[in-house]
């Protein structure tokens, strides 16, 4: 995948992510640098209430065009949030 960064073609690898917890694990979705070396300087983007759709993938893609690690966990995966009610967690 390519992104563009200032006028500049960067490579991006993208892949998905199991993120642990006491609770458990969640998918998240993450995409940095392809060619990258070392540790990376990194940014948690939490979505808006539609999830991980395609103006917040070209956010990720953006900062990791940056140079940053991108990671993007679902909110709805997290029970913090479900499908069709937004970010408020259920009464």
């Amino acid at each position: 995948m390519r992104a563009e960064e200032r006028g500049t073609t960067v490579e991006l690898e993208r892949e998905g992510l199991a993120c642990g917890s006491g609770a458990g694990t969640v998918p998240a979705y993450s995409a940095r640098p392809a060619r990258a070396q070392g540790p990376l300087p990194a940014v948690i983007v939490i979505h808006e209430v539609w999830g991980l759709d395609g103006h917040m993938r070209d956010v990720a893609h953006r900062f990791a065009a940056a140079g940053f690690r991108v990671v993007f966990p679902p909110r709805c995966a997290a029970g913090l949030a479900s499908p069709g009610r937004g970010s408020v967690p259920p009464d």
